[in-house]
């Protein structure tokens, strides 16, 4: 599903202004102060992306929508899948994508691949007053520390260096009237020890024969 914020839901984060809204009007109020009007001037802003079609559908939107209104010159490199994550980690391209599954139930999985020591940060990404707030999330507990780390996203979103695509749905099919110990969470992830059948149950048509041996 279409995401706005870099967190997928999690039960009682905060909620926080994503980027769901477009201005035109102030990106070329922008560009025009920048020296850049109708973008001339500009250098071909490079997307690297994998052979996928759902990569090159979404390169192709951004692509449009900057060169249409802003007058951005594009172009979308296609680098093969064995390739692709080694070559995000060099500087000769703007935009690349890449899809992260948290490796536990919190925001800060995802919020710390942005730190400027973390070896996931192949954009180089690197913000003092972003550095604080995470830095300060590491003392707090609770609410007190979802809410700093709700602050740093929302700041990782205002200065445009991260853009949301999708969060990608789980998608799992089970009769919870028969079965005990699923529940729903973040990972998706349900060991089959904690399953049970809650009480066996003939299927409709099948007749079923209780004895004893």
């Amino acid at each position: 599903m279409p995401a706005t914020t870099l967190i997928p839901p999690i039960p009682d984060y905060p909620d926080i202004d994503g980027m769901d809204t477009t201005d035109i009007e102030e990106a070329e109020r922008l560009f025009t102060e920048a020296g850049f009007s109708k973008g001339a001037g500009l250098p071909e802003l490079v997307i690297r992306i994998t052979p996928s079609q759902e990569a090159d559908r979404i390169a192709q939107l951004m692509a449009d929508a900057w060169h249409e209104h802003l007058g951005v010159p594009v172009f979308i490199d296609v680098v093969p899948f064995g390739e692709y994550l080694q070559s995000l980690k060099l500087d000769d391209y703007d935009v690349g994508s890449i899809s992260w599954i948290g490796d536990f139930a919190d925001p800060h999985t995802f919020l710390q691949m942005w730190m400027m020591d973390s070896n996931l940060n192949d954009a180089h990404h690197n913000d003092d007053e972003y550095e604080v707030l995470m830095a300060r999330s590491m003392d707090e507990e609770g609410r007190s520390r979802w809410e700093t780390l709700a602050e740093a996203e929302s700041l990782l979103l205002s200065r445009g260096n991260v853009l949301p695509i999708s969060h990608n749905p789980a998608v799992n099919i089970i009769d919870l009237s028969e079965i005990d110990g699923w529940y729903h969470n973040l990972l998706d992830i349900h060991p089959f020890k904690y399953l049970s059948i809650r009480a066996r149950r003939p299927l409709p048509g099948v007749v079923m024969i209780m004895g004893e041996l």
